[in-house]
């Protein structure tokens, strides 16, 4: 049975998918919005080119161009990997540069005279990818008017990429939102198909939860899904891994590239995160604050083949529903559901 590993070795196309995906981004069509910021960026400028990368499990990619088209491998140019580096813009000229275009496939029929680079932050000022500006003839680098100019490109990119974050994020607990969800989980399908990995889907429950917003208010109510969602986070960091609020007290996880056994891993372990916390219900003789949770996996092709993503969810959802009937603050896979309740009839 093949295990979740974190350090699973993915092509660059599909890291490249992923990241679109985490920002918000079509992965299978061209984002209009992002293309039309970096053509305008190469208009204003005079450029050849212009394109937006940032760095993915095995290197970094291009994620949108404007002058041409991608070519695969998408491997960004070296000049952004230097300007993520030094997180600042970046400025290159010269014979440097000349041979950029035999490590990055998308800037092969261009002849490179001037490069810039510009960092785009997110609102935390951790920089989350670059704006590269690509020049073909004449180079004259930027004054300081210019390179106010393109600072004012690398904020506007900012900001369409936090409005579209926002888009696909809960508002209470920073999670991704049960859009993001239903999408996502479609895309992740497909690749599972394409890769011939399984894929696990968990849901979670809060235990009591009405009861504890009932004495100990809505505010800690609040506080404790935050809390939970913060712990799920933290541990489903692996590319590819999608945590979500799915409604009230109720989270759902994509789990690609996992089977049965690494997802109830993976969830025990965020139980236990969990319980260090030590959020006590003032209803249970301020015992901690627990959860159930339902967990399904398809395993190979065949399985991808003879069901959807809606099937899983109902799936994971009877699992939930007879974790919580069979006493609470446990987990348990659907496949195990059926031999127990063949074991109750026989």
């Amino acid at each position: 049975m093949q295990k979740r590993q974190n350090d699973i070795q993915l092509p660059l196309r599909e890291s490249r998918k992923i990241a679109m995906e985490r920002f918000g981004l079509s992965s299978e069509s061209k984002d209009y919005g992002l293309y039309r910021i970096l053509n305008l960026a190469c208009r204003s400028l005079g450029a050849t080119a212009a394109s937006f990368s940032i760095p993915v499990r095995g290197g970094s990619a291009i994620l949108e161009f404007a002058g041409g088209d991608i070519q695969e491998p998408a491997t960004a140019s070296l000049g952004c990997i230097s300007t993520y580096t030094n997180r600042e813009i970046t400025i290159i000229s010269g014979p440097a540069i000349s041979s950029w275009n035999k490590e990055c496939a998308t800037l092969r029929d261009i002849e490179l005279t001037g490069y810039v680079g510009v960092p785009v932050f997110n609102p935390d000022s951790v920089i989350k990818g670059v704006m590269s500006i690509f020049y073909a003839g004449e180079f004259t680098p930027p004054d300081a008017e210019q390179i106010q100019f393109l600072s004012d490109f690398g904020r506007v990119i900012e900001d369409s990429l936090l409005m579209k974050a926002l888009s696909i994020r809960d508002p209470l607990t920073q999670m991704f939102n049960r859009r993001y969800l239903e999408e996502q989980a479609n895309i992740e399908w497909r690749r599972a198909l394409r890769l011939q990995v399984p894929i696990s889907f968990a849901l979670i429950d809060v235990d009591h939860f009405k009861s504890y917003n009932d004495t100990a208010g809505h505010q800690a109510g609040d506080e404790a899904l935050i809390s939970l969602g913060n712990v799920i986070m933290k541990v489903c960091q692996r590319a590819g891994d999608s945590a979500c609020r799915y409604g009230g007290e109720e989270f759902a996880i994509i789990l690609p590239m996992t089977d049965a056994e690494a997802a109830e891993r993976l969830i025990d372990k965020i139980a236990q995160e969990f319980s260090t916390l030590a959020i006590s219900h003032p209803s249970l003789d301020n015992a901690n604050i627990t959860f159930s949770c339902g967990i399904t996996t398809k395993a190979d092709a065949e399985d991808l083949k003879t069901t959807d993503f809606k099937s899983c969810l109902i799936e994971a959802d009877k699992a939930l529903y007879y974790a919580k009937e069979t006493g609470r603050n446990k987990t348990i896979h659907y496949e195990d559901t059926l031999s127990m309740r063949k074991a109750v009839i026989g």
